[in-house]
Protein backbone atom coordinates (compact mmCIF):
# COMPACT_ATOMS: atom_id res chain seq x y z
CA UNK A 1 0.00 0.00 0.00
CA UNK A 2 1.25 3.62 -1.02
CA UNK A 3 0.42 7.33 0.95
CA UNK A 4 0.11 9.72 -1.31
CA UNK A 5 -0.63 13.56 -0.30
CA UNK A 6 -1.71 15.86 -3.07
CA UNK A 7 -0.34 19.55 -2.81
CA UNK A 8 -1.72 22.36 -4.72
CA UNK A 9 0.16 25.52 -5.35
CA UNK A 10 -1.57 28.78 -5.72
CA UNK A 11 -0.09 31.98 -7.23
CA UNK A 12 -0.43 34.80 -4.74
CA UNK A 13 -2.54 37.96 -5.86
CA UNK A 14 -3.73 40.72 -3.25
CA UNK A 15 -6.46 38.24 -1.70
CA UNK A 16 -7.02 34.75 -1.86
CA UNK A 17 -10.26 33.37 -0.92
CA UNK A 18 -10.80 29.17 -1.54
CA UNK A 19 -13.34 26.84 -1.19
CA UNK A 20 -13.60 23.11 -1.50
CA UNK A 21 -16.49 21.51 -3.00
CA UNK A 22 -17.60 18.64 -4.58
CA UNK A 23 -15.63 16.41 -2.56
CA UNK A 24 -15.78 12.47 -3.22
CA UNK A 25 -14.56 10.61 0.02
CA UNK A 26 -14.90 7.41 -1.23
CA UNK A 27 -13.29 5.37 2.59
CA UNK A 28 -16.19 6.96 4.30
CA UNK A 29 -18.50 6.94 1.68
CA UNK A 30 -19.98 10.81 1.81
CA UNK A 31 -20.10 13.74 -0.54
CA UNK A 32 -19.01 17.23 -0.14
CA UNK A 33 -21.19 18.82 -2.24
CA UNK A 34 -19.42 22.64 -0.92
CA UNK A 35 -18.06 24.37 1.71
CA UNK A 36 -17.89 27.93 2.65
CA UNK A 37 -15.17 30.04 1.24
CA UNK A 38 -12.61 30.80 3.42
CA UNK A 39 -9.29 33.55 3.16
CA UNK A 40 -6.47 31.24 1.73
CA UNK A 41 -3.49 32.35 4.15
CA UNK A 42 -0.82 29.95 2.31
CA UNK A 43 -0.59 29.52 -1.36
CA UNK A 44 -0.20 25.30 -0.71
CA UNK A 45 -2.56 23.04 0.22
CA UNK A 46 -2.15 19.15 1.22
CA UNK A 47 -5.04 17.26 1.06
CA UNK A 48 -4.65 13.19 2.05
CA UNK A 49 -7.98 11.64 2.18
CA UNK A 50 -8.92 8.75 -0.72
CA UNK A 51 -11.45 10.14 -3.23
CA UNK A 52 -11.70 12.87 -6.17
CA UNK A 53 -11.12 16.32 -4.62
CA UNK A 54 -11.96 19.89 -6.28
CA UNK A 55 -10.82 23.07 -5.14
CA UNK A 56 -12.13 26.81 -5.97
CA UNK A 57 -9.74 30.25 -5.72
CA UNK A 58 -11.13 33.68 -6.01
CA UNK A 59 -8.94 37.14 -5.52
CA UNK A 60 -9.96 40.28 -3.98
CA UNK A 61 -8.38 43.22 -4.91
CA UNK A 62 -8.13 46.03 -1.50
CA UNK A 63 -11.23 47.94 -2.92
CA UNK A 64 -13.27 44.59 -2.63
CA UNK A 65 -13.67 43.78 -6.29
CA UNK A 66 -14.08 39.68 -6.71
CA UNK A 67 -12.73 38.06 -9.17
CA UNK A 68 -14.09 34.96 -11.15
CA UNK A 69 -13.12 31.44 -9.67
CA UNK A 70 -10.76 29.08 -10.66
CA UNK A 71 -11.20 25.69 -9.81
CA UNK A 72 -8.72 22.33 -9.92
CA UNK A 73 -10.10 18.80 -9.83
CA UNK A 74 -7.62 15.89 -8.65
CA UNK A 75 -8.00 12.06 -7.30
CA UNK A 76 -6.31 10.42 -4.46
CA UNK A 77 -5.81 5.87 -4.40
CA UNK A 78 -4.26 4.99 -1.87
CA UNK A 79 -5.72 1.42 -1.43
CA UNK A 80 -4.47 -1.19 -3.05
CA UNK A 81 -7.02 -3.48 -5.58
CA UNK A 82 -7.81 -6.76 -4.37
CA UNK A 83 -7.94 -10.22 -6.09
CA UNK A 84 -8.64 -14.17 -5.62
CA UNK A 85 -7.77 -16.91 -7.73
CA UNK A 86 -10.04 -19.99 -7.09
CA UNK A 87 -9.68 -23.65 -9.23
CA UNK A 88 -12.58 -22.77 -12.17
CA UNK A 89 -12.71 -26.37 -13.66
CA UNK A 90 -11.78 -29.92 -12.69
CA UNK A 91 -12.10 -32.70 -10.95
CA UNK A 92 -11.42 -32.90 -6.44
CA UNK A 93 -10.21 -35.83 -5.77
CA UNK A 94 -9.81 -37.04 -2.11
CA UNK A 95 -7.55 -33.91 0.54
CA UNK A 96 -5.53 -31.50 -1.61
CA UNK A 97 -5.71 -33.29 -4.97
CA UNK A 98 -7.51 -33.01 -7.91
CA UNK A 99 -7.52 -36.07 -10.35
CA UNK A 100 -8.33 -34.25 -13.64
CA UNK A 101 -6.48 -31.19 -15.96
CA UNK A 102 -7.64 -27.98 -13.77
CA UNK A 103 -7.62 -24.35 -14.53
CA UNK A 104 -7.48 -21.59 -12.55
CA UNK A 105 -8.86 -18.71 -12.70
CA UNK A 106 -10.47 -15.17 -10.82
CA UNK A 107 -12.91 -15.69 -8.62
CA UNK A 108 -16.18 -13.89 -9.42
CA UNK A 109 -15.74 -10.06 -8.92
CA UNK A 110 -12.33 -10.48 -8.64
CA UNK A 111 -9.80 -8.49 -9.22
CA UNK A 112 -11.37 -5.78 -7.75
CA UNK A 113 -10.27 -1.47 -7.02
CA UNK A 114 -12.96 0.75 -4.90
CA UNK A 115 -11.34 3.52 -5.43
CA UNK A 116 -9.64 4.25 -8.59
CA UNK A 117 -9.92 1.39 -11.39
CA UNK A 118 -8.19 -2.05 -12.33
CA UNK A 119 -5.54 -0.82 -14.58
CA UNK A 120 -3.83 -4.51 -15.69
CA UNK A 121 -3.45 -7.55 -14.28
CA UNK A 122 -2.53 -11.22 -15.12
CA UNK A 123 -3.82 -13.13 -17.95
CA UNK A 124 -6.09 -15.55 -16.71
CA UNK A 125 -7.40 -19.03 -16.70
CA UNK A 126 -4.36 -20.92 -16.04
CA UNK A 127 -3.99 -24.73 -17.24
CA UNK A 128 -2.54 -27.47 -15.32
CA UNK A 129 -2.23 -30.37 -17.25
CA UNK A 130 0.88 -32.42 -15.84
CA UNK A 131 0.82 -34.27 -12.26
CA UNK A 132 2.51 -31.75 -9.91
CA UNK A 133 2.27 -31.21 -6.01
CA UNK A 134 1.85 -27.98 -4.31
CA UNK A 135 2.24 -25.74 -7.30
CA UNK A 136 1.63 -22.16 -6.39
CA UNK A 137 0.15 -20.18 -9.09
CA UNK A 138 0.24 -16.48 -8.32
CA UNK A 139 -0.91 -13.29 -10.34
CA UNK A 140 -0.57 -9.45 -9.97
CA UNK A 141 -3.01 -7.01 -10.12
CA UNK A 142 -2.54 -2.85 -10.51
CA UNK A 143 -4.70 -0.06 -10.44
CA UNK A 144 -4.82 3.19 -11.90
CA UNK A 145 -3.03 4.90 -9.08
CA UNK A 146 -0.22 2.50 -9.52
CA UNK A 147 -0.86 0.14 -6.06
CA UNK A 148 -0.09 -3.07 -7.03
CA UNK A 149 -1.46 -6.45 -5.68
CA UNK A 150 -0.45 -10.07 -6.00
CA UNK A 151 -2.24 -12.90 -4.86
CA UNK A 152 -1.98 -16.55 -5.61
CA UNK A 153 -3.25 -20.47 -4.53
CA UNK A 154 -1.31 -23.77 -4.02
CA UNK A 155 -2.75 -26.55 -5.95
CA UNK A 156 -1.80 -30.14 -6.55
CA UNK A 157 -2.93 -32.26 -9.36
CA UNK A 158 -2.47 -36.47 -10.32
CA UNK A 159 -4.32 -36.98 -13.21
CA UNK A 160 -2.66 -40.07 -14.32
CA UNK A 161 -4.33 -43.40 -14.34
CA UNK A 162 -2.19 -46.07 -12.33
CA UNK A 163 -1.45 -49.22 -14.10
CA UNK A 164 -2.88 -52.77 -12.95
CA UNK A 165 -1.35 -54.00 -9.94
CA UNK A 166 1.30 -57.14 -10.44
CA UNK A 167 0.55 -59.85 -7.75
CA UNK A 168 3.34 -61.54 -6.93
CA UNK A 169 3.59 -65.06 -5.01
CA UNK A 170 6.56 -65.24 -2.04
CA UNK A 171 7.37 -68.74 -3.42
CA UNK A 172 8.17 -67.41 -6.89
CA UNK A 173 5.26 -69.91 -8.17
CA UNK A 174 3.15 -68.01 -11.31
CA UNK A 175 -0.44 -67.46 -11.39
CA UNK A 176 -2.32 -70.45 -11.43
CA UNK A 177 0.74 -73.02 -10.51
CA UNK A 178 0.08 -75.43 -7.89
CA UNK A 179 1.32 -74.41 -4.55
CA UNK A 180 2.68 -76.78 -1.25
CA UNK A 181 3.20 -74.11 1.88
CA UNK A 182 1.69 -71.32 2.97
CA UNK A 183 2.63 -68.26 1.29
CA UNK A 184 2.01 -64.72 0.57
CA UNK A 185 0.70 -62.55 -2.71
CA UNK A 186 2.86 -59.03 -2.62
CA UNK A 187 0.67 -56.20 -4.47
CA UNK A 188 2.66 -53.58 -6.23
CA UNK A 189 2.87 -51.15 -8.65
CA UNK A 190 5.07 -48.08 -9.82
CA UNK A 191 4.38 -45.44 -7.23
CA UNK A 192 1.88 -42.45 -8.59
CA UNK A 193 2.74 -38.28 -7.06
CA UNK A 194 -0.57 -38.78 -4.51
CA UNK A 195 1.36 -42.20 -3.63
CA UNK A 196 -0.41 -45.23 -3.86
CA UNK A 197 -3.82 -47.19 -2.23
CA UNK A 198 -3.91 -50.86 -2.57
CA UNK A 199 -7.27 -53.11 -2.24
CA UNK A 200 -7.58 -56.61 -2.88
CA UNK A 201 -10.78 -58.82 -2.37
CA UNK A 202 -12.53 -62.24 -3.61
CA UNK A 203 -14.46 -60.12 -6.15
CA UNK A 204 -13.61 -58.21 -9.02
CA UNK A 205 -14.72 -55.08 -6.94
CA UNK A 206 -11.86 -55.09 -4.12
CA UNK A 207 -12.55 -53.31 -1.19
CA UNK A 208 -9.73 -54.23 1.87
CA UNK A 209 -7.14 -52.29 2.13
CA UNK A 210 -3.55 -53.74 2.16
CA UNK A 211 -0.60 -54.41 -0.39
CA UNK A 212 -0.08 -58.71 1.18
CA UNK A 213 -2.27 -61.84 1.14
CA UNK A 214 -1.38 -64.65 3.64
CA UNK A 215 -2.24 -67.54 2.08
CA UNK A 216 -2.73 -70.96 4.24
CA UNK A 217 -6.01 -72.77 3.23
CA UNK A 218 -5.48 -75.48 1.04
CA UNK A 219 -7.91 -75.09 -2.20
CA UNK A 220 -8.18 -76.59 -5.52
CA UNK A 221 -9.13 -72.99 -7.28
CA UNK A 222 -9.60 -69.53 -5.53
CA UNK A 223 -9.36 -66.23 -7.43
CA UNK A 224 -7.96 -62.95 -5.33
CA UNK A 225 -8.25 -59.59 -7.27
CA UNK A 226 -6.31 -56.75 -6.71
CA UNK A 227 -6.22 -52.63 -7.62
CA UNK A 228 -4.40 -49.66 -7.20
CA UNK A 229 -5.92 -46.30 -6.40
CA UNK A 230 -3.96 -43.23 -6.85
CA UNK A 231 -4.97 -40.70 -3.07
CA UNK A 232 -6.13 -38.58 -5.61
CA UNK A 233 -8.98 -41.18 -6.61
CA UNK A 234 -8.06 -42.44 -9.63
CA UNK A 235 -7.97 -46.40 -9.78
CA UNK A 236 -6.30 -49.07 -11.67
CA UNK A 237 -7.61 -51.61 -13.93
CA UNK A 238 -8.28 -55.16 -11.89
CA UNK A 239 -5.71 -57.58 -11.37
CA UNK A 240 -6.00 -61.35 -10.28
CA UNK A 241 -4.23 -64.13 -9.15
CA UNK A 242 -5.52 -67.71 -8.80
CA UNK A 243 -4.43 -69.71 -5.73
CA UNK A 244 -4.02 -73.35 -5.84
CA UNK A 245 -2.60 -74.56 -2.70
CA UNK A 246 -2.05 -78.81 -2.15
CA UNK A 247 -0.05 -78.97 1.36
CA UNK A 248 -1.33 -83.03 1.77
CA UNK A 249 1.04 -85.70 0.79
CA UNK A 250 -0.40 -87.98 -1.60
CA UNK A 251 -1.11 -91.98 -0.84
CA UNK A 252 -0.68 -95.73 -2.34
CA UNK A 253 -2.17 -98.34 -3.21
CA UNK A 254 -1.62 -101.57 -3.76
CA UNK A 255 -3.20 -104.49 -5.51
CA UNK A 256 -2.27 -107.64 -7.15
CA UNK A 257 -1.68 -109.75 -4.43
CA UNK A 258 -2.05 -113.54 -4.14
CA UNK A 259 -2.72 -115.81 -1.41
CA UNK A 260 -2.48 -119.35 -3.03
CA UNK A 261 0.32 -120.33 -5.57
CA UNK A 262 0.09 -120.78 -9.06
CA UNK A 263 2.19 -121.26 -11.96
CA UNK A 264 1.43 -118.19 -13.48
CA UNK A 265 3.09 -114.64 -13.33
CA UNK A 266 2.09 -112.61 -10.46
CA UNK A 267 1.72 -108.52 -11.05
CA UNK A 268 1.99 -106.33 -8.41
CA UNK A 269 0.37 -103.13 -8.98
CA UNK A 270 0.76 -99.38 -7.23
CA UNK A 271 -1.66 -96.58 -7.74
CA UNK A 272 -1.12 -93.07 -6.61
CA UNK A 273 -4.07 -90.96 -5.23
CA UNK A 274 -4.44 -87.23 -4.35
CA UNK A 275 -8.18 -85.63 -4.65
CA UNK A 276 -7.02 -82.11 -5.21
CA UNK A 277 -3.97 -81.45 -7.44
CA UNK A 278 -3.39 -85.14 -8.57
CA UNK A 279 -0.46 -87.21 -9.12
CA UNK A 280 2.26 -86.71 -11.55
CA UNK A 281 1.92 -88.62 -14.93
CA UNK A 282 5.17 -90.10 -13.85
CA UNK A 283 4.17 -91.19 -11.28
CA UNK A 284 0.32 -92.47 -11.77
CA UNK A 285 0.98 -95.75 -11.84
CA UNK A 286 3.89 -98.52 -11.22
CA UNK A 287 3.98 -102.60 -11.33
CA UNK A 288 6.01 -105.23 -10.56
CA UNK A 289 5.94 -108.87 -12.07
CA UNK A 290 6.96 -111.83 -10.81
CA UNK A 291 7.58 -114.86 -12.60
CA UNK A 292 9.36 -118.62 -11.60
CA UNK A 293 11.72 -118.81 -9.17
CA UNK A 294 10.29 -115.96 -7.01
CA UNK A 295 10.37 -116.11 -3.23
CA UNK A 296 7.35 -115.80 -1.08
CA UNK A 297 7.81 -112.41 -0.06
CA UNK A 298 8.65 -109.20 -1.47
CA UNK A 299 9.45 -105.94 -0.19
CA UNK A 300 8.49 -102.84 -2.74
CA UNK A 301 8.83 -99.19 -2.35
CA UNK A 302 7.30 -96.66 -4.84
CA UNK A 303 7.90 -93.06 -4.89
CA UNK A 304 4.84 -91.03 -5.99
CA UNK A 305 4.50 -87.37 -6.35
CA UNK A 306 1.59 -84.81 -6.96
CA UNK A 307 1.35 -81.53 -9.08
CA UNK A 308 1.97 -79.63 -6.39
CA UNK A 309 4.80 -81.35 -5.39
CA UNK A 310 4.21 -83.19 -2.18
CA UNK A 311 6.11 -86.26 -2.24
CA UNK A 312 5.52 -89.57 -0.61
CA UNK A 313 7.58 -92.66 -0.38
CA UNK A 314 5.18 -96.03 -0.19
CA UNK A 315 6.29 -99.24 0.80
CA UNK A 316 4.82 -102.58 1.79
CA UNK A 317 5.73 -106.15 1.79
CA UNK A 318 3.37 -108.15 -0.29
CA UNK A 319 2.89 -111.65 -0.75
CA UNK A 320 3.92 -113.54 -3.94
CA UNK A 321 3.48 -117.06 -4.58
CA UNK A 322 4.50 -118.28 -8.00
CA UNK A 323 6.48 -121.65 -8.73
CA UNK A 324 6.88 -122.50 -12.42
CA UNK A 325 9.59 -125.18 -11.51
CA UNK A 326 8.62 -129.07 -11.51
CA UNK A 327 9.27 -130.73 -8.65
CA UNK A 328 12.38 -132.85 -7.78
CA UNK A 329 12.03 -136.98 -8.02
CA UNK A 330 13.17 -138.07 -4.71
CA UNK A 331 14.13 -141.66 -3.45
CA UNK A 332 12.11 -144.50 -5.02
CA UNK A 333 11.39 -147.32 -2.06
CA UNK A 334 10.08 -150.77 -3.27
CA UNK A 335 11.54 -150.96 -6.90
CA UNK A 336 12.57 -154.13 -8.20
CA UNK A 337 15.65 -154.83 -10.46
CA UNK A 338 17.15 -157.24 -12.61
CA UNK A 339 17.43 -159.58 -10.40
CA UNK A 340 14.44 -159.58 -8.30
CA UNK A 341 11.37 -160.27 -11.10
CA UNK A 342 8.38 -161.06 -9.41
CA UNK A 343 5.52 -162.55 -10.71
CA UNK A 344 3.06 -160.64 -7.75
CA UNK A 345 2.06 -157.10 -7.53
CA UNK A 346 4.59 -154.86 -6.90
CA UNK A 347 4.03 -151.14 -4.58
CA UNK A 348 7.10 -148.59 -5.29
CA UNK A 349 6.32 -144.99 -2.78
CA UNK A 350 8.18 -142.39 -4.75
CA UNK A 351 9.98 -139.33 -2.77
CA UNK A 352 8.71 -135.73 -3.79
CA UNK A 353 10.98 -132.65 -3.23
CA UNK A 354 10.33 -129.12 -3.92
CA UNK A 355 11.99 -126.16 -2.83
CA UNK A 356 9.66 -122.92 -3.67
CA UNK A 357 5.90 -123.76 -3.11
CA UNK A 358 6.97 -127.47 -1.57
CA UNK A 359 5.16 -131.15 -2.96
CA UNK A 360 2.09 -131.87 -2.31
CA UNK A 361 2.85 -134.79 -0.95
CA UNK A 362 5.75 -135.87 0.32
CA UNK A 363 5.72 -139.14 -0.88
CA UNK A 364 3.48 -140.75 -4.14
CA UNK A 365 2.89 -144.43 -3.93
CA UNK A 366 1.20 -146.86 -6.81
CA UNK A 367 0.89 -150.35 -7.35
CA UNK A 368 1.77 -152.15 -10.17
CA UNK A 369 0.20 -155.48 -11.40
CA UNK A 370 1.14 -156.00 -14.53
CA UNK A 371 4.22 -156.95 -16.59
CA UNK A 372 6.41 -154.03 -16.63
CA UNK A 373 9.55 -153.49 -16.47
CA UNK A 374 9.76 -150.31 -15.57
CA UNK A 375 7.22 -147.11 -15.51
CA UNK A 376 6.31 -143.45 -14.01
CA UNK A 377 5.06 -141.82 -10.97
CA UNK A 378 3.86 -138.79 -10.95
CA UNK A 379 4.66 -136.46 -8.50
CA UNK A 380 3.46 -132.81 -7.74
CA UNK A 381 3.81 -129.66 -6.08
CA UNK A 382 1.31 -127.17 -4.32
CA UNK A 383 1.51 -124.77 -7.44
CA UNK A 384 0.59 -128.00 -9.60
CA UNK A 385 3.76 -128.49 -11.33
CA UNK A 386 3.92 -131.83 -12.47
CA UNK A 387 7.05 -134.62 -12.69
CA UNK A 388 6.92 -138.19 -13.96
CA UNK A 389 9.40 -139.88 -12.26
CA UNK A 390 10.55 -143.30 -13.53
CA UNK A 391 11.18 -145.99 -11.17
CA UNK A 392 12.36 -149.93 -11.51
CA UNK A 393 9.12 -152.30 -11.71
CA UNK A 394 10.15 -155.92 -12.78
CA UNK A 395 6.66 -157.82 -12.70
CA UNK A 396 5.91 -160.03 -14.73
CA UNK A 397 2.66 -162.30 -14.60
CA UNK A 398 3.15 -163.17 -18.08
CA UNK A 399 3.49 -167.46 -18.11
CA UNK A 400 6.24 -168.65 -20.58
CA UNK A 401 4.77 -170.53 -23.64
CA UNK A 402 6.14 -174.02 -24.56
CA UNK A 403 8.21 -173.57 -28.16
CA UNK A 404 7.94 -177.10 -29.55
CA UNK A 405 11.12 -178.10 -31.13
CA UNK A 406 10.84 -180.21 -34.53
CA UNK A 407 13.42 -183.00 -34.94
CA UNK A 408 14.25 -185.73 -36.92
CA UNK A 409 14.64 -189.44 -35.95
CA UNK A 410 17.02 -191.67 -38.38
CA UNK A 411 17.91 -194.56 -36.29
CA UNK A 412 16.78 -198.17 -37.94
CA UNK A 413 15.71 -201.06 -36.78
Amino acid sequence: MSSVSSVIIFSIVPTLAIRRSNSCDINNKRRNNSSVWKKLTSNNRTDGNNGIHTYSVRSVDKNGNVSEANSYTFSIDKEPPTCKLIVVSGTKGNGKWYKSNIEIGWEEGYPDDTVSDVLTSTKMPVAITSPIEDKIVTAQVTDEAGNISMCDITVSVDNKKPAAPTITASDSKANGAWHNTDFTLTISQEENLSKNIYYYGETNNPTTQGNSIQVSTETSSKIYYAKVCSKAGICSDVSSYEVKLDKTKPTCEFSGENSTWTTNNVTINAKCNDDRSECTDATKTNSWTFSSGSTGAQNLSYTIIDKAGNSNTCSKTVNVYVDKEVPICGKAEGEGSESTWTNEDRSIRQECKDSLSGCNLPSYTQKFNTTLDTSEISIYDKAGNKKDCTVKVYVDKQVPEAEVLMYKNESSC
